[in-house]
């Protein structure tokens, strides 16, 4: 598994595929990251290293063996602010974990920590979500919060009621609970994730 390692002190988007994170904020910026993975484990590991340091984290995971991703966020400066969206879809009977961790340092005062995770499960996924906040500050907001079912039945029904076919109903709610963000023309494994989708 390859890793990215990278320190940004400016404002920036990034698209990631498969590989293992570690990021270093050092400055006051806004950092937005979208990451598409296929069938992998993972690491995340950011790091808030700036006062006014702010990231937003879209991950999504097709998965189809069994596979643990860890989640890490580390706020280590004042006012600074993270947001991860982790979406997975556990396709066959295996197992999909994620584990995810915020931790709030003491005197990290004014700091926002936020975790929204899903998981759907095809078929009869063994699917696991372990959201985790360690916070020791007083002056910080923070939540957490773990879905792992399936697609509501009645988003299927309305869109089966408008004419489309339950396969590309399917493919319409994947779309639109893994991809968050236009996924760029440059970006190889942007494409790769989406020929991923259509086979479902």
């Amino acid at each position: 598994m390859s890793l990215m390692n990278k320190i940004i002190e400016k404002d920036s988007t990034l698209y990631i595929g498969s590989c293992d994170v570690n990021i270093s904020i050092v400055a006051d910026c806004k950092v937005f990251i979208y990451q598409y993975v296929v069938d992998k484990d993972v690491s995340i590991s950011i790091q808030l290293n700036h006062s006014g340091a702010f990231v937003e984290y879209h991950y999504s995971h097709i998965n189809y063996t069994d596979h643990v991703v860890r989640f890490s966020v580390l706020h280590n400066a004042l006012s600074t602010v993270s947001t991860f969206y982790n979406h997975g879809v556990n396709v066959y009977n295996k197992k999909l974990e994620f584990l995810v961790e915020g931790t709030i340092f003491k005197d990290m005062n004014h700091s926002i920590c936020n975790q929204e995770n899903q998981i759907i499960n095809i078929r009869d996924g063994k699917s696991k979500i372990c959201p985790n906040l360690f916070i020791d500050c007083y002056d910080t907001v923070s939540s957490h919060s773990a879905y792992i079912g399936e697609f509501a039945k009645e988003k299927l029904f309305y869109l089966e009621s408008r004419g489309f076919t339950r396969q590309a109903a399917y493919h319409l709610l994947l779309c639109g609970f893994l991809i968050s963000n236009k996924i760029r023309d440059d970006f190889p494994d942007g494409k790769i994730f989406l020929e991923e989708i259509s086979k479902i």
